[in-house]
């Protein structure tokens, strides 16, 4: 079991840098299938938090039109 699914699977939140990772993830798909609709997901989380490269990989998701 990874961290990510560990953390999830005892109802702990994950931080900004781990959203952005695993948005990072689906969004290239490194270790998931790609799915921009998840990292979009991640992403948000993310940005929200404050990360500023979360908030960068998210306009540029917009700015190519993901849904």
């Amino acid at each position: 079991m990874d961290a990510f699914s560990e953390k999830t699977a005892h109802g702990l939140p994950l931080n900004r840098y781990e959203n952005f990772s695993l948005g990072m993830m689906y969004l290239h798909g490194y270790g998931v299938p790609k799915n921009p609709v998840l990292a979009r997901e991640y992403l948000q989380k993310s940005a929200s938090a404050g990360l500023d490269e979360a908030q960068y990989e998210l306009g540029a998701l917009y700015y190519h039109g993901v849904e």
